[in-house]
């Protein structure tokens, strides 16, 4: 005759339920951020080139959109004589409001010299009580009623592009608009007339800080040993319970 033994499985399912929270519950979880992501609020372009407002120029200039001197795939501004040309961000941005800053702000654009011929060549960035100039290295002496300027170093080569990454957290919070200017020699209220030759790359105005993405980072190594360990528990436990019944 032969006798229905009860089959007693529970204690290794409970068992085997407390290792797992135990394991999960004490492995080293880890909460991490990525790096700060760079976050362009708005880029000046010169792919409508009738967007820029020319503000100053004399006969022979002008400011074209070059279709066969790119920037990272992008066509560039070319600068020739003697011209200052106006971005209005108020204008072109979609809110129609200055371009407002948030954590670390910032300001990217390249240059690129066909001849070098002139006293001042820069990007002027348009603040509500500052303007801030950027100027070129061979720029030389530099007047202007602005209380900022940089004088960006290595630019005295010809066909190559200049590229700048600037901090700007030392000004203020709006940025109204941005310029590029060709010119001679300024006295501090004359720009005179030059045949420089400059193309611009987009200028692009962003900020950082924006881009904090926590995420769980599992290590794979703890898990391996974790499984492999309730595997051999589990298995002791089922070959105990066979040699029992035996």
């Amino acid at each position: 005759m032969n006798v229905k033994r009860k089959s007693n499985h529970k204690p290794i399912y409970f068992l085997l339920i407390i290792i797992l929270i135990l394991f999960f519950g004490y492995m080293p979880t880890e909460y991490s951020q990525s790096n700060p992501i760079p976050t362009v609020i708005y880029a000046a372009k010169f792919e409508e080139i009738n967007q820029w407002d020319v503000t100053l120029s004399t006969e022979g200039s002008s400011l074209t959109r070059d279709t066969t001197l790119n920037y990272s795939l992008e066509n560039s501004g070319k600068l020739i004589g003697r011209t200052v040309c106006y971005y209005d961000f108020t204008k072109h941005s979609a809110s129609g409001e200055p371009i407002s800053f948030k954590n670390s702000r910032y300001v990217e654009f390249g240059w690129y010299f066909t001849n070098i011929s002139s006293n001042y060549v820069g990007v002027m960035l348009n603040y509500s009580d500052t303007q801030v100039y950027c100027i070129a290295d061979f720029s030389g002496e530099y007047s202007n009623s602005s209380t900022e300027y940089w004088f960006l170093n290595n630019d005295t080569i010809t066909e190559n592009w200049f590229e700048h990454h600037l901090s700007l957290d030392s000004f203020g919070d709006q940025l109204y608009g941005v310029a590029i200017i060709n010119s001679g020699y300024d006295n501090g209220i004359d720009l005179e007339p030059c045949n420089q030759t400059t193309n611009f790359a987009y200028i692009a105005i962003g900020h950082v800080g924006e881009g904090w993405t926590p995420f769980i980072a599992i290590p794979v190594f703890p898990i391996i040993i974790g499984l492999a360990t309730i595997g051999i528990i589990s298995s002791k436990l089922v070959t105990k319970k066979s040699k029992e019944k035996k």
